[in-house]
């Protein structure tokens, strides 16, 4: 389950080579894997100051998020820009600790 806050904040504490970075078919976002035990810790897009994620709170074993309902989405009829749209507005604004990180562009590519 991923979760996010448009209106709150995300730090990502990670250096460039713990991550693995995956790009899916349509490359608007970067899902970010833990290089050393395989767990998928967000969804990135952005770049600059204008970085937004989503966190998967379970593979993270986020425990103050288990108990909010889940809600499936289905975003499978929206066209890219929508898609994005979407997301700078409702994921969570997002920062890195690494300044190699804080200053990759994290799609739409």
């Amino acid at each position: 389950m991923n979760i996010s806050d448009g209106e709150g904040v995300t730090v990502i504490d990670a250096r460039p080579d713990d991550l693995i970075r995956y790009r899916f078919a349509l490359m608007t976002a970067d899902f970010l894997i833990c290089r050393h035990c395989g767990v998928y810790v967000a969804a990135v897009m952005g770049e600059g100051e204008r970085i937004v994620s989503t966190v998967n709170v379970v593979g993270l074993r986020m425990e103050a998020f288990f108990d909010i309902e889940e809600a499936p989405m289905d975003y499978d009829a929206e066209t890219t820009d929508e898609r994005i749209a979407r997301r700078y507005k409702r994921w969570t604004p997002t920062t890195f600790s690494d300044p190699e990180l804080a200053n990759s562009n994290f799609g739409p590519h």
